[in-house]
């Protein structure tokens, strides 16, 4: 599936399989390994800027609906999937590295903000996978779930901010 990154950054994380022209690929080659077809495999993290066009070779893996929207070959955006499409992509309401109005400085949004931002419920589970997490994973995670940190905080950092936030909200 094609789309348009709408965050200020998308950041891929080894595994994924995106769709590069030749030009792109030699770019990226010492992050992506080629798979055939014009497929490759994501090695080490890619970045995409806010603008840029990113070709999933599937459907959006579900931690970077938030930060793209679909586009059609022509660039422009596709109306929102049906039941039997797949999920729609939408913009976050802020992005990451937003300036957080009357909070200390160096925070930024990671997420929704506003009181109408809706709350997804997160399991036990969920908080002990935390400590796994690489970094960036944990600034996705906590931007998915309206979590404020600030992106120059450590993992450990992170985890504990997501988890006082996460527990608060429950």
């Amino acid at each position: 599936m094609k789309v348009q990154v709408t965050a200020t950054a998308l950041v891929l994380m080894p595994g994924v399989v995106i769709r590069l022209s030749e030009e792109e690929a030699l770019e990226r080659k010492h992050a992506v390994e080629a798979i055939g077809d014009g497929k490759y495999k994501v090695t080490a993290e890619n970045h995409f800027k806010n603008g840029q066009v990113v070709e999933f070779a599937g459907d959006v893996p579900k931690q970077y609906a938030n930060s793209v929207t679909a586009v059609g070959d022509d660039g422009r955006p596709l109306p929102s999937a049906t039941a039997g499409g797949a999920a729609e992509a939408k913009a976050p309401a802020a992005f990451r590295g937003a300036a957080v109005p009357n909070a200390p400085s160096g925070q930024h949004a990671m997420g929704l903000a506003g009181e109408d931002a809706e709350k997804e419920k997160v399991t036990k589970a969920e908080l002990q996978e935390l400590d796994s997490m690489t970094k960036a994973q944990l600034l996705e995670f906590a931007e998915e779930h309206q979590v404020q940190v600030d992106e120059h905080m450590n993992k450990g950092q992170l985890v504990a901010a997501i988890r006082k936030r996460l527990k608060a909200a429950a």
